[in-house]
């Protein structure tokens, strides 16, 4: 567990679904980072991947404290005004080899420092939640989080070990419902303005293991007719 007044943050951000295919280390064996592009290719073959960057920003950081850099290029897609993120990772030597990749929705990647652990915290969004977004009145977006560690190349997801940060998260965003409901009728069109942060609030309280606290937040504030179906398209985002 990991106090959150021990995180010291590294670089900030806006608030990832893991592409397990996206792309094979053992198969791709060079990259290049250049011109904000990405080009992927085994040794003495021809191109086998190409990536355009849209609005990137590159960071280099020691993700696992072991004195030897990553890179992370942190992608921007806008689409109807809203910033979706894509977050790669890298290997720092000359070949700059793609180690894995996360799809962060609406979340800018962030990255942070405890004291009680070995490695940097890497906190990201929800792949699935694109959908609930979409819907979503614009002045109310929010997706859940997860928490990631780099580590034998690879990110890895830490939430059962982030109970206090899936709680700090949802202390803020449970402020800006309750205070929205106090001034709009409770009924299903209000539930539906803020669907993205009634989602966020119930998939963070089940990551963080408390599931009395993620139902309470469901019978609070969910006014529609379909909660079956709802609480159905939450637990598969699970």
């Amino acid at each position: 567990m990991l106090p959150s007044n021990q995180i010291i943050p590294l670089f900030f951000g806006v608030f990832l679904f893991l592409f397990n295919d996206f792309i094979s280390p053992q198969q791709l064996a060079l990259s290049k980072i250049e011109n904000d592009s990405l080009s992927i290719g085994e040794a003495n073959s021809e191109l086998s991947f190409y990536q355009k960057f849209d609005n990137s920003e590159k960071i280099i950081i020691d993700a696992d404290l072991d004195g030897t850099d990553e890179i992370f290029v942190i992608d921007v897609t806008i689409k109807n005004e809203i910033n979706f993120y894509t977050l790669f990772l890298f290997s720092s030597d000359e070949k700059n080899i793609l180690l894995d990749t996360l799809y962060s929705s609406i979340v800018e990647p962030t990255f942070s420092y405890s004291e009680d652990s070995s490695f940097v915290i890497i906190r990201t969004g929800f792949y699935d939640v694109d959908s609930l977004i979409e819907i979503s009145d614009s002045e109310f977006l929010f997706s859940p989080i997860n928490f990631w560690k780099f580590e034998n190349d690879k990110l890895i997801n830490i939430n059962e070990d982030c109970y206090e940060l899936f709680l700090a998260e949802n202390e803020f965003i449970s402020d800006i419902v309750e205070e929205y409901f106090l001034r709009e009728i409770k009924n299903c069109n209000s539930t539906k303005r803020v669907l993205s942060l009634i989602a966020s609030l119930y998939i963070n309280y089940m990551n963080a293991e408390e599931k009395i606290l993620a139902k309470e937040i469901i019978n609070r504030y969910y006014f529609c007719d379909d909660l079956d179906n709802f609480l159905l398209l939450l637990n598969k985002i699970l």
